[in-house]
């Protein structure tokens, strides 16, 4: 599931879908219809129900991000930039380009 290959997710629809599903469930409905509505699984309409009893809306609001977190932090990433800005010579290797 996901996806096609280049389509990047679109976080402020699919925020906006769970919270549509909140209105739903104050209005009685049962998971399978708010699912047929949204045009969701059961499933998922089952965890949003369970995570919204558990923290309220904000437990659907977007996570701001998704993927992995860095290793590196923003000095170490800058620093690591500016190495790679002076070159391979400057590092001992032969040519002026970097190559895997």
């Amino acid at each position: 599931m996901g996806n096609p290959k280049g389509v990047r997710r679109d976080f402020e629809a699919l925020e906006k879908r769970r919270l549509a599903a909140i209105q739903l469930f104050g209005e009685e409905f049962n998971n399978s219809e708010i699912g047929r509505r949204l045009k969701v699984c059961n499933q998922t309409v089952s965890r949003w129900r369970k995570q919204f009893e558990a923290g309220g809306k904000a437990a659907l609001q977007k996570a701001g991000r998704a993927g992995r977190k860095p290793l590196l932090s923003s000095a170490d990433q800058q620093r690591l930039v500016d190495l790679l800005k002076q070159g391979p010579q400057r590092l001992g290797f032969e040519t002026p380009l970097w190559t895997c």
